[in-house]
Parts: C-alpha cells; sequence; structure tokens
C-alpha cells in the first residue's frame, strides 16, 4: 500500500477505506510513515473532513494501538468527559455524586490545554495525592470508594498523543472528525460502560457554537455505541466561566466550599445536571436533581471527595482551610452593564500567571448581564502572601465589556 496514493485520495476528498486509514495510522505510531506524510494526511482531513463511516475507522485504529482497560470486576462503571473550559471543575463534584448513587468512576484525566483547565492538574492541589497508579491500585480505590481520579497513562493512548502532538504543530486541531475520534478512542480504551460528554461552546470552548457542539456530539455518540457504549450528551455555555474562580488551587477551594455550602450556584447545578444524564433512569428527572441536591446538602458528597483523595493519599487539610488569603482587587474603570466575557482570555491569564511565584488564581466578582458601577471592585486576584502586582488588572479588565 502506497502512504503517498491514500493522501492524494484524501486531498480529492475521496473516502478510505478500513485498511487505508489503518495503514497510516499505524504506519506513523509505529515509524514507518514520517511526520510530513502524516501531516499531509491530516490537513487533508481538516481540510476534507471524514464521513461516519471513516471516523469509526480512524477511531477504531487508534484504539488498537492502545493498551485498553478491562473495567468487567467494577459495577456500573461511568466516565466522563469535558470538551474543556475555564473554571470548569465539575469533576470534583460528579465523581463522588456517581458513586453515592452506585455507579464507580474510574476518572481518567489529562492536564489542561491551551487555555483551558484539566482534573489532574486541579487534582494535585491536595498535596501528596496520588494520581499516576497502576490499574490495579485504581481497581482497589474505586472498589472501595466508587471513585477515583487517576492520570492517564502513556500507553492508553499512544496513537492519540502523537497525533494530537502533531495536529497542534500544523494547526490542523479544529476538525470535528479529528476532535471527536481523538476523545473517543481514550473514553472507549478506559472501559467504562456509561460515557457522559460534557461538551463545550462559546467564547472560551474549543468549538464557538452550539450548532458545532451538537454536531461533534452527535458523531461522539454514534462513535461509543459502535462499541456498545452507552453514551449521554449535556452542552455547556462557556461564553463566562462556570465557576466563580479561575486557577487550580483557588477553584478547587471553591468546590470545597459549594459542597460545604450547598449553593445553587451554576458550578453545582451544572454537575447535577452531568449525572442525571446518565443516572436518571425515569421520567421524575427533577425529582431526580433535587435528590442529588439533598445529597450535597446533607454532607455526603463533600464526605465522599474527601474519602477518596485521602484513600489516594492527599493532605485532608484543605477541606478545613480558612480561606484567608492575600488578595488584591481589581476596580472597575467604567460603569454599565457586562455585555461580554473573554473566557478564552481569562483562561490564558490563568496559565500565564502560573509562573508567577505564589500565584493562586483569581475571582470573576459579576457575570453576564449583570450592572458594573464605575470603581467598583470586579476581580480579586489571590497570592500565598502579599505581592506586588503589575499590569494585572489591565490584562483582567481587557477581558470585560460593559456597555
Amino acid at each position: 500500500m502506497d502512504f503517498n496514493e491514500i493522501i492524494s485520495l484524501k486531498e480529492q476528498g475521496k473516502k478510505l477505506n478500513s485498511k487505508q486509514i489503518n495503514f497510516m495510522i499505524d504506519g506513523f505510531v509505529n515509524g514507518g510513515i514520517n511526520k510530513e506524510a502524516m501531516g499531509r494526511f491530516l490537513v487533508a482531513i481538516y481540510q476534507n473532513s471524514l464521513c461516519k463511516k471513516e471516523s469509526y475507522y480512524f477511531c477504531d485504529s487508534m484504539i488498537a494501538q492502545s493498551k485498553n482497560l478491562d473495567l468487567s470486576c467494577l459495577e456500573n462503571t461511568v466516565d466522563k468527559h469535558s470538551t474543556g473550559g475555564v473554571s470548569d471543575s465539575t469533576s470534583l463534584i460528579v465523581v463522588p455524586l456517581f458513586a453515592l448513587l452506585g455507579y464507580t468512576c474510574l476518572k481518567m484525566s489529562g492536564g489542561a490545554l491551551a487555555h483551558t483547565g484539566g482534573t489532574a492538574d486541579k487534582i494535585k492541589v491536595f498535596k501528596n495525592l496520588k494520581n499516576e497508579l497502576s490499574f490495579s491500585q485504581a481497581i482497589e480505590i474505586a472498589k472501595k470508594c466508587g471513585g477515583c481520579f487517576v492520570t492517564q497513562s502513556e500507553e492508553l493512548a499512544i496513537a492519540d498523543k502523537k497525533i494530537y502532538a502533531l495536529r497542534n504543530e500544523i494547526d490542523a486541531v479544529m476538525s470535528i472528525p479529528l476532535i471527536a475520534t481523538s476523545i473517543m478512542s481514550k473514553k472507549i480504551a478506559c472501559g467504562a460502560q456509561n460515557i457522559v460528554l460534557d461538551i463545550k461552546f462559546g467564547n472560551g470552548a474549543l468549538l464557538k457554537t452550539k450548532q458545532e457542539a451538537k454536531k461533534l456530539g452527535r458523531l461522539m455518540k454514534y462513535l461509543g455505541e459502535c462499541y456498545g457504549k452507552n453514551v449521554s450528551l449535556i452542552y455547556g455555555d462557556m461564553n463566562q466561566p462556570l465557576g466563580k474562580y479561575v486557577g487550580d488551587f483557588m477553584e478547587v477551594l471553591e468546590v470545597i466550599q459549594t459542597l460545604k455550602k450547598a449553593e445553587k450556584s451554576p458550578l453545582l447545578m451544572h454537575s447535577i445536571e452531568i449525572v442525571a444524564k446518565v443516572a436518571c433512569k425515569h421520567n421524575e428527572k427533577h425529582q431526580f436533581k433535587k435528590h442529588c441536591y439533598e445529597l450535597v446538602k446533607n454532607g455526603k458528597v463533600l464526605d465522599k471527595l474527601k474519602e477518596i483523595i485521602l484513600m489516594q493519599g492527599g493532605d485532608e487539610s484543605l477541606f478545613s482551610f480558612n480561606y484567608d488569603i492575600w488578595h488584591e482587587a481589581i476596580f472597575a474603570k467604567n460603569e454599565g452593564i457586562l455585555t461580554n466575557i473573554d473566557c478564552e482570555g481569562l483562561g490564558n491569564f490563568d496559565h500565564k500567571m502560573k509562573s508567577v511565584d505564589g500565584y493562586l488564581g483569581f475571582k470573576i466578582l459579576k457575570r453576564l448581564g449583570e450592572r458594573i458601577e464605575f470603581n467598583e471592585p470586579v476581580f480579586e486576584v489571590y497570592f500565598e502572601k502579599e505581592t506586588e502586582i503589575f499590569e494585572v488588572g489591565e490584562n483582567l479588565l481587557a477581558c470585560l465589556e460593559v456597555e
């Protein structure tokens, strides 16, 4: 088989069969096809797309390169994936909530991508927590607690890791078939029977419109069902941060505080909606969500999260943290209604600030549609100790549009 011929066919917009797609992926992963040739192939897909069948072949070829997990020893397995957002800490609520409802959630997570946050980074806020676990260790914790937070292993997504890095290098990231196959090859390899996909859209998401998000959702659901998986979809608006805080440390504190106070915030209610997509088996969705909220209100979700963290060797001190953290307020320079928040800009600011010693995150004090008065505080930036900050205010204020 000639890889140049296969690339040429896709460049012409022709459909490929399973053998041709497998030849390209297997060749790239195992060194038979170089980066330049694979780059041409990915650009051809980026420009001409893949049909549903081709997407299945692509996904199947990537799964074939992975070390797939067997979770048959666990009951009611569920996995959750978010396509990425700003202040999206739902996994820390969803995993213990699933566990309390009789599911087992072995949450495989990656780190942050671009301006979005990653569960693997947030979970490291708990000192000494071990999330680089062997498969047998993760299974044992999941059996005892109903949930576990694990870093994705190198063997789990060999093809995806190489292909994603190349897509990033050649600027071929924004392709719905390539996004769908990347996500689903990992989720299917993780072995859970139930998969819930939290697909974000808006200026802080990879996909900017709900129409694009739904197109991605349909394709991912199709791919999951090809492997007999139960796939549930939920769509999240990322035109403003989901939570009030941005930054790994402050986001974890927000989750703990939210579970302590049972505050009906967008973060908590979206987390409950995610769980309901999988676990609500009848038409009484309102009653089911009320039951989930009661589990939060009576402290059981917080207790379950703490149980999982301690079982993984994490420090429990954050659960009794006094929240007395040095911060500096950023004040509005004009007044009016907050009409737009540049979520991507806020995420990029957070990533840039992570290199600043002692930085913990920031809080946004207003949501879309709310009024801002001149010289009213609109952000608070948090540090481990008193810190002189320069240009921080201007950078954050530039992310807000007030009319």
